[in-house]
This record gives C-alpha cells, sequence and structure tokens, in this order.
C-alpha cells in the first residue's frame, strides 16, 4: 500500500490463469488507466457453467477522448456476453472538481454500451459501494439512505444491500 493506495503487480488483459485444479479460471479483461493491474476481472466457475464479473473502476468504455474503444477482441466481447452477476463499485455517486468520473454514471453506459455492441447485459448486478471517501468530502450527502463517510459496517452493509432489492444471505447460498 502506497499514500493509500493499493500497488499491483501489472497483469496482461486476456492472458487466463486457473484456480483449485482448474475449476475456476480468471481472466484480467481490461488494463486500469489509474493503476497497475486489471481493472475489469471474469471469474468462470467451470462446473457451475457461470460467469462472474468484478470492476472496481470502468475504463474508459465509453466517449472518451483519444482512447481507443474496447471490445476489439473476440475474446473479451466472450468473457463479457451474458455475465450472470456484475459486482462493480459505486464510490463515486456524487460528482466534485476533483473526481473525473461517476460510477453510476459509468456503470449506465456500460451496460448501455454493452447493449450497443450486441451483447446480452448481465443478469444481475451488484452495485457495491465499498469506500466513499470521495463522495465524503461533498459534505453530508449520502447514498440510498446512508451516510457516505467510509466502508460501511457489516450492520449497514445489510440494510443497503437491502435497500438496493438485494438480500445478500440468500444470494450467497445461490453462488
Amino acid at each position: 500500500v502506497e499514500n493509500g493506495f493499493f500497488q499491483l503487480n501489472p497483469v496482461t488483459p486476456l492472458e487466463s490463469f486457473d484456480l483449485f485444479k482448474k475449476r475456476i479460471t480468471v481472466t484480467p479483461v481490461d488494463s486500469s488507466r489509474h493503476f497497475k493491474g486489471a481493472v475489469i476481472w471474469v471469474i468462470e466457475l467451470k462446473e457451475m457453467h457461470k460467469k462472474i464479473c468484478t470492476a472496481w473502476d470502468f475504463p474508459p468504455w465509453v466517449d472518451e477522448p483519444g482512447v481507443p474503444q474496447n471490445l476489439s477482441h473476440p475474446r473479451e466481447r466472450e468473457l463479457l456476453n451474458n455475465i450472470d452477476l456484475l459486482m462493480c463499485d459505486c464510490n463515486t455517486v456524487f460528482e466534485r472538481p476533483g473526481t473525473r468520473h461517476n460510477s453510476v454514471v459509468e456503470l449506465v453506459q456500460f451496460l448501455q454500451f454493452m447493449e450497443q455492441q450486441g451483447l446480452t447485459p448481465p443478469k444481475e448486478v451488484w452495485p457495491v459501494h465499498y469506500s466513499g471517501r470521495e463522495d465524503a468530502q461533498v459534505g453530508p450527502k449520502s447514498f440510498q439512505g446512508f451516510e457516505i463517510n467510509g466502508p460501511l459496517p457489516q450492520k449497514e452493509l445489510q440494510k443497503f444491500f437491502e435497500s438496493l432489492g438485494w438480500n445478500h444471505k440468500l444470494k450467497e447460498k445461490k453462488f
């Protein structure tokens, strides 16, 4: 950890690795524009025939000047098509001068971009508010009725997920 940020080892997009005797395959889909490492990972549960996608900040998929559009590689399209579960951050709900992105807006843009590209959007999307540091700097605002002042404690986390219509205990058993 350096200055409060994790510095990850670089990864090569689309180079998969297997876990648990090839029962799980993990593939980094895109490199981060902010950090060394992957932003979007696709986790394939082979025996269950399920795909889970995690993203902590969406890469510049849509309308960012000077950045080539993604999904140019057929493997990207295959990995991101028909995902069973997309877990993504929504830690930047409120825009402010020092923040160049809004996680909620980027999530919607990402899903729209997938549809425009002819991909089937994820069956379920779980937005996870894991930080809130940037949002806390704009004042006493809240998201889904929760004060944003850092990581949500376990008790608040349950209420937060319920406000999104997600019973996390039920979902954990499903997967």
